[in-house]
């Protein structure tokens, strides 16, 4: 972007860029100092020589604005002391800022995305174990500095141009490689404090970890080629445990105290198998569920979510976009793949153009949670794939979860404003709720396999 009226994003420093960005300002009678943050290149590199002697010579240079060296903090203080003694009314700027200019970034290199939010996961909960284990024996086993070098890679991937994924080919060559480097090195703290502390020393039992500040009732999952396909699991006190078997494993319905562990044990198959009557039912175009009452079409798109506990529908099937779309319509297949005592799982299967998709509904007994686990095969050009959950939910905000809280956006297109706010970031979950109810998307990023 060269010419007589530019701003200087590249950290140059000349004067068609200074006199472009003077010009450019637009509040001339309320301040008349500007901030240059200049450096080589635009990845926060130093001044250079050539730099330096070009601030000493516009510093002195007739028709130019004076360029002096400064400190940011002194620029600031300086601005606010002159706005605090303006007599014209200033706008305050309360909320988020949204940048126009790099929509796309929230979803582009979907492996920087993924990788980011998994190892940033794995850290806390490495960190956690380490702590237990070190509380428990001698806090010189605390694997600091491998740890650290994990942390600082983790950390330089988050780069202004990496982790939105702006940059070129080879970075992400390279980062793959990093992050690879950083889950090793987590992976191998995590698993020695994990042997440490597990009181299960046997190829029959299991220690199951919970690293949340909450006690928790949820499902592992434990492989078939560990252990067999028949028989039982029982609880740390010998309580029979809920199981089910699945297509790859088993699994099996464990509680964890907060910040804790509990044991559970593989029993043969001589040994009493738990009660496995199935709670879910299936019609040709829907299942119902302890929770749900769910339909689909010939397309294989839901049409209904009726919530059997509140007695009101969830869903609406009617989709709108204001721009060119087109729907995912050809459905190859649908099949009910597992019914057990705790969950459901409804597999579909659809094609679109040269593109394949498997998804499968997973629907739990004793959860309101339905999982969409979903594979995409996709070999399109220039064509952005969007999932759409439009439900039969009245509010004008919705609340997304971003880095250090949430934050509340408008979900209608009344100002023009709204209208540009067309995407927007929700790290883990997003939430819209009316009066007495509400539906929450839950995002676990992607699981990549193969081409991307």
């Amino acid at each position: 972007m060269r010419g007589a009226h530019r701003y200087i994003y590249e950290g140059d420093i000349s004067p068609v860029g200074i006199i472009g960005s003077w010009e450019n300002y637009q509040d001339k009678a309320l301040n008349q100092e500007l901030l240059l943050s200049y450096g080589y290149g635009d990845g926060g590199g130093g001044v250079n020589r050539i730099m330096l002697e070009m601030r000493r010579r516009l510093a002195e240079m007739p028709g130019l604005p004076q360029v002096r060296t400064s400190r940011v903090d002194d620029f600031l203080q300086g601005l606010h002391s002159r706005l605090a003694n303006s007599d014209q009314y200033l706008h305050i700027w309360d909320g988020e800022l949204y940048l126009e200019y790099h929509r796309g970034t929230y979803t582009s290199q979907a492996y920087t995305k993924r990788m980011n939010r998994k190892l940033e996961l794995l850290y806390r909960e490495t960190e956690w174990l380490n702590v237990l284990r070190s509380v428990g024996s001698s806090w010189a086993d605390y694997p600091q500095s491998q740890l650290q070098e994990g942390w600082r890679i983790l950390l330089r991937q988050q780069f202004h141009d990496i982790i939105p994924g702006s940059s070129i080919a080879e970075v992400y060559e390279d980062s793959r490689l990093e992050y690879e480097e950083a889950k090793q090195l987590a992976q191998s703290a995590w698993q020695e404090a994990a042997h440490t502390i597990s009181p299960a020393k046997n190829n029959r039992s299991v220690t199951v970890f919970n690293s949340s500040p909450w006690d928790r009732i949820d499902l592992v999952r434990l492989s078939y080629a560990d252990y067999p396909e028949t028989g039982t699991w029982v609880g740390s006190k010998g309580e029979k445990l809920r199981a089910q078997r699945s297509e790859d494993g088993w699994l099996v319905q464990v509680s964890v105290p907060a910040m804790g562990y509990t044991v559970i044990s593989y029993e043969p198959p001589e040994a009493a198998e738990g009660d496995n009557v199935s709670p879910f039912s299936c019609e040709e175009n829907g299942i119902t569920t302890p929770y749900y009452s769910i339909a689909w079409n010939e397309k294989g798109q839901l049409t209904k979510l009726y919530d059997l506990e509140h007695q009101r529908d969830a869903w609406d099937i009617d989709i709108f976009y204001k721009q060119k779309h087109r729907e995912v319509d050809e459905l190859l297949s649908v099949e009910v793949v597992e019914m057990g005592a705790l969950r459901a799982v409804v597999r579909f299967n659809w094609r679109y153009q040269d593109s394949t998709i498997k998804q499968d509904l997973v629907a739990y007994a004793h959860d309101r949670r339905i999982d969409f686990v979903t594979e995409v095969d996709w070999h399109e050009q220039q064509q952005l794939l969007k999932v759409a959950f439009p439900v039969e939910v009245r509010a004008t905000e919705a609340t997304y979860d971003i880095q250090f809280g949430n934050v509340r956006r408008p979900t209608h297109w009344n100002t023009s404003w709204d209208h540009a706010r067309f995407e927007v970031v929700g790290h883990q979950w997003a939430d819209l709720s009316e009066t007495g109810y509400g539906v929450s998307l839950l995002n676990d990023c992607s699981r990549l396999t193969g081409r991307t």
